[in-house]
């Protein structure tokens, strides 16, 4: 639930009614703004405005936000060659990480290796100029904009063991970031 309102607090609050969770974000339109152009790789605030369903409207300011939302729901977020670089060389130097402590901390070496194949699918949306999916979403998304990468996605998100992650990730590596570490100099 969004709520918009004149003053200048803003407020996060989770509560239950009948049992149904709920968020309740309340803010002024100057916090709104500011969430759309911060969000410009995954737009949080405005998929909630433009997807939203109104229930009170008593300011025309709902309406002029609803329609920036639907305006930043189809921007790209249009990063630069160097923020593209950076996420690149970021998402192969946390791939090493895991590449390194594989044999000696292969629990360590897991989780390091998720963060790294997550990076991996967002620099794909990103590479392509398109705003990161909801993370509840992210598989989904890249099955329809990526199927081969997608598939790959899911055979390493329910692989049975380590061994077959590293493989599997290698070459999401390869098709995403196109290497497998800068630090090693490995190159498909």
């Amino acid at each position: 639930m969004y709520v918009v309102h004149g003053k200048p607090q803003r407020q996060r609050v989770q509560k239950r009614f009948k049992g149904v969770a709920t968020e309740i974000f309340v803010n002024p339109p100057s916090a709104i703004h500011h969430y759309f152009e911060a969000e410009v790789t995954r737009p949080c605030t405005a998929h909630m405005l433009a997807t939203g369903l109104l229930l009170v409207d008593r300011h025309p300011v709902t309406e002029e936000l609803v329609a920036e939302a639907h305006s930043w729901l189809a921007t790209p977020p249009n990063l630069s060659a160097m923020q593209l670089t950076m996420r690149r060389y970021m998402a192969a130097d946390v791939y090493e990480n895991a590449q390194d402590i594989a044999q000696s901390d292969p629990a360590n070496s897991r989780l390091i290796l998720h963060q790294a194949v997550q990076a991996m699918i967002e620099y794909s949306f990103l590479a392509a100029n398109r705003p990161l999916p909801r993370t509840k979403q992210m598989l989904a998304a890249l099955l329809e904009t990526d199927p081969a990468l997608g598939d790959l996605a899911r055979r390493y998100y329910d692989a049975e063991n380590n061994r077959l992650r590293l493989r599997l990730a290698e070459e999401i590596a390869a098709r995403t970031i196109q290497v497998t570490g800068f630090l090693n100099g490995k190159h498909p």
